[in-house]
């Protein structure tokens, strides 16, 4: 029967060849081993290093998503509140007007001894 199946492969015919059916009852395969072999280990392989190369692709979007979150702590944490910011500018109008007020102390002193008749005496 093996030879009837193989010549039928060999002119074209397939009325004589099994189904995939059959051969599951059977529980053999329906090409020859050795070839199957070397298809199944290639895809368990190849399933195996495209499982590795998910895995690592998914490790390195929970590392990027977790820098993300770390950068947006930090940016939280820097910012100051609303309150801080105005009391921050309250402060620097405050020194620049006593640091205003005191060049003008200095100019006009400078200015009254500049041209005052007597001078500072010692």
């Amino acid at each position: 029967m093996a030879a009837v199946r193989c010549a039928a492969r060999r002119l074209g015919g397939s009325l004589l060849q099994r189904t995939q059916a059959a051969v599951a009852e059977e529980g053999r395969l329906l090409a020859p081993s050795r070839l199957m072999r070397s298809r199944q280990l290639s895809t368990k392989v190849s399933g195996e290093h495209a499982r590795n190369i998910q895995k690592k692709e998914d490790d390195c979007w929970a590392g990027f998503n977790e820098t993300l979150k770390r950068l947006d702590e930090l940016q939280k944490k820097k910012k100051p509140s609303v309150f801080q910011q105005r009391m921050i500018s309250i402060d620097r109008a405050l020194k620049s007007l006593v640091y205003g007020s005191f060049k003008v102390t200095v100019v006009y002193v400078a200015a009254a001894t500049a041209f005052s008749g007597s001078g500072l005496e010692a």
